[in-house]
């Protein structure tokens, strides 16, 4: 019986092969769209996971919400530590002295390194490292030694072994290598290759004195906590730490007072779903998470709905067979069996379609998402959760034939007098409104979203971003000829101006407490710091609207003379500062001048507003010359730049990249949502298209009769053509009441994001309406035509 069953089921898999393709294809991309974004939920989830203390471990953060601040004063961790018994440990770790890359060498190999990190010799006892040379313990305690990380050490010392060899950071400082770890995992929001001890701080500062300073939040502090400790309550004793320290003697220790209030503990297994401002690497926002969710969960269910859609539809022809297998003995739990098999058969068959995409398209989805997932199909849990799936669905889809049909009387269905009713047909008609109303809304969020993201490109941002060059200057002595570089460079014709600057306006800066003519303790206040040359902001092309810009006639700019936004003035509470003193660290006895303040422009995501910005000339920190060429020939321009830089620097790496491409890196995890639910709203329609298809090519089939009469009697094939499509666009119109409301309120709360925004207008909500209508029209169109040119004298024969 189960061999005739498997037989029939194939049989009528053959017979009907234009719906079962639709049926198998249809469900088979729903659910290699719902296994790819279902891969890429879990790989974002995963992250830090792998700390058999996670649970523990918190970092210290400054704020609530997506302004919260990453950064955190040095002194802080041995703070809590000596005044909280809850505190366990701490760890402190610091970017390497020039922020975005050093230079680092072993003998004549010369590299820019980005991961190059100071930490307490803490860190590989709080975080899991495993070490394949080294004690752990021990690896950071001499001043100058340095841990690398197995493919680190690949790089410079190849199959040697590394131990004991000396590396030199900045041309400036020898470290000597005492240990190595494996590479971390991928999934892990703080990835180093190169660790030195925390407290060669001030050393690789350039003695700026960070140790004992309240007052620079430069650094990030993670404290691992006893067992069983609530963070709430270590939260709740902060305030009572300055008290507490106090009667220690301990300096500084009425400073927790200051930011106490504004301290939480950030679960490390959260960090890279929660973005910070001043965060080691981007965050990946937990609301992304949802809204990924919710696309794989609509795309699956609308595969789902043309599965179900089309098997019941078509359970219908097979009446009669039902009715000739109950003559012969059939029972009626056997015909259940046997459609609840054929269903699960088809969406079994779906599956391992789906797997064979998903895996197939495995680099595509890798490259749009930027990230590196893989089908795990030797993952039991896995492959149990999408076999689970599947088989639901099937057994969904054939509830209908298996319950319902199953149970007609045998000399109705033979007679072919059965119940075709209406209430099969309205539930099709409501699923199929539905289909469209995720299609529609799809439709709407794309839109919107690649609005915002074309508003982003294109908005005016202060400054101008086009055709910069900018190259990294992170060795020491290079720092020394930036200047005779610059004047190089200038010669050349395509060469309009050159600047240097320490940290870029794509990149950001230190964030750190200043002081001011006519400050008090109640208006203390941060500030960006930059730190550039005299053609800043010619280069730029950032106007100065009050006072003066720096000058290099005037001697007293280097290091004496600032320049602020018009957001620092605000701040500030000054209508003109020009002339006022002013410090760019509020622990320093030296004080300058603000001899200009400039008109405010974005540094940083749109996401933020423009907040006070100080800018002060100090050459010994630059780290990139920024250089702006003409458009007209941009790769030989490139050629002689490279030229004179191999002049001055033969053996450091020349490397370039363009402030515009910088500055659209901020976007990253937009650009993603961007390019997912493009993709997908045109896999959705696809796939609700290839139902609509399957339902108008059944519906003609149906109405054959019908049809054939109506021509016999005049109707012409318009006519035709349009009795048979108005009701699929009376459904598409029907899913804009559900659509439009949901795509409104969604979206405008995903807009509140940014705090420059494009408009939402009515015209991308009409906009979708006719697409998904021409998409449904000429889906529809295809089968009326074929209706439509039917020879009535065939269409009165039929059945």
């Amino acid at each position: 019986m189960l061999k005739n069953y498997i037989n029939t089921a194939f049989r009528n898999i053959k017979k009907q092969g234009i719906y079962s393709f639709i049926n198998i294809m249809g469900l088979a991309i729903g659910l290699a769209c719902f296994i790819t974004l279902f891969q890429f939920i879990l790989y974002h989830l995963g992250y830090d996971n792998h700390h058999s203390q996670k649970d523990n471990i918190y970092r210290i953060v400054l704020g609530e919400a997506r302004d919260s601040f990453a950064g955190s004063p040095a002194p802080l961790g041995p703070v809590l530590k000596e005044g909280l018994p809850e505190v366990f440990d701490y760890v402190r770790v610091a970017k390497s002295s020039w922020g975005t890359k050093v230079l680092i060498n072993h003998k004549d190999k010369y590299f820019y390194e980005s991961r190059f990190y100071l930490s307490d010799p803490s860190l590989f006892t709080v975080f899991d490292h495993k070490f394949i040379a080294g004690d752990a313990k021990a690896v950071l305690s001499d001043r100058s030694s340095i841990v690398i990380t197995e493919s680190t050490a690949r790089k410079y010392f190849g199959d040697e072994d590394p131990i004991g060899e000396l590396l030199t950071f900045d041309s400036r400082f020898d470290f000597q290598i005492t240990g190595i770890v494996e590479d971390l995992p991928e999934h892990s929001h703080f990835k180093f290759d190169f660790i030195v001890p925390f407290s060669r701080l001030e050393d690789i500062y350039d003695g700026s004195q960070y140790l004992d300073n309240w007052g620079a939040f430069n650094f990030y502090t993670y404290v691992r906590l006893q067992n069983g400790a609530n963070p709430a309550e270590v939260k709740a004793k902060l305030p009572s730490l300055s008290t507490i320290l106090q009667e220690k003697g301990a300096p500084f220790a009425g400073r927790i007072k200051e930011f106490s209030e504004s301290v939480h503990l950030q679960p490390v297994a959260k960090i890279h779903l929660e973005p910070n401002r001043y965060n080691l690497e981007p965050a990946f926002d937990i609301r992304y998470i949802y809204v990924f969710s919710a696309i794989a969960f609509f795309v699956l269910l609308i595969a789902c709905i043309n599965f179900m859609n089309l098997s019941t539809a078509r359970s219908a022809t097979r009446a009669r067979e039902v009715g000739m297998r109950k003559v012969i003995g059939a029972k009626r739990r056997q015909l259940i069996g046997q459609f609840l098999g054929e269903s699960v058969l088809l969406s079994a068959l779906s599956l391992l379609f789906a797997l064979f995409l998903s895996k197939m398209f495995e680099p595509v989805v890798n490259n749009l998402a930027g990230v590196h997932i893989h089908l795990p199909i030797t993952n039991l849990t896995f492959m149990a959760q999408v076999i689970g799936i599947s088989l639901l669905i099937g057994l969904l889809s054939g509830c209908y034939p298996a319950f319902f049909i199953s149970g007609f009387q045998p000399i109705n269905t033979l007679k072919g007098k059965w119940t075709r009713g209406s209430k099969g047909s309205l539930f099709r008609n409501i699923l199929v409104i539905f289909q469209f109303s995720i299609s529609i809304f799809l439709v709407i969020s794309a839109l919107i979203v690649n609005n915002q993201m074309d508003f982003i490109v294109s908005k005016d941002l202060g400054l101008n971003k086009d055709h910069i060059v900018n190259i990294p200057i992170y060795d020491n002595e290079l720092r020394q000829k930036y200047e005779v570089i610059k004047t190089e460079l200038i010669k050349y014709p395509d060469i309009t101006h050159a600047t240097a600057a320490r940290f870029l306006p794509s990149r950001g800066t230190w964030h750190q407490s200043v002081w001011y003519e006519g400050q008090t303790d109640a208006t203390q206040l941060g500030m960006w710091v930059f730190t550039v040359d005299h053609d800043f902001f010619k280069t730029f092309q950032i106007d100065i609207v009050k006072g003066r810009d720096f000058s290099k006639d005037i001697t007293a700019d280097l290091g004496g003379a600032y320049i602020v936004n018009e957001a620092a003035a605000r701040a500030m509470g000054m209508d003109d500062p020009v002339g006022k003193s002013f410090s760019s660290y509020s622990g320093s006895e030296k004080r300058g001048i603000i001899v200009g303040v400039v008109k405010d422009f974005n540094f940083r995501s749109l996401h933020y507003g423009i907040e006070p910005s100080v800018f002060q000339v100090s050459p010994r920190r630059f780290e990139h010359i920024s250089i702006k060429i003409r458009a007209d020939n941009i790769p030989s321009t490139l050629g002689r730049i490279e030229k004179t830089w191999l002049k001055f620097a033969p053996n450091i790496p020349f490397e370039y990249f363009f402030m515009d491409e910088d500055f659209d890196k901020m976007y990253k995890t937009e650009m993603i949502l961007k390019n997912v639910i493009q993709y997908f709203t045109v896999l959705s329609i696809f796939i609700a298209c290839l139902g609509l298809f399957g339902l108008a090519s059944f519906t003609a089939e149906r109405r054959t009769k019908e049809i054939g009469i109506r021509k016999a009697l005049g109707a012409s094939m318009n006519s035709i053509i349009f009795l048979l499509i108005r009701e699929f666009i009376k459904w598409v119109l029907l899913a804009n009441i559900a659509a439009w409301p949901a795509a409104y309120l969604i979206m405008n709360n995903w807009l509140k994001n940014f705090t420059y925004k494009a408009e939402m207008t009515i015209w991308i909500f009409i906009g979708s309406t006719l697409i998904a209508l021409l998409i449904a029209i000429l889906t529809v169109s295809s089968q009326a035509l074929k209706a439509g040119l039917t020879n009535p004298v065939r269409a009165l024969r039929y059945e």
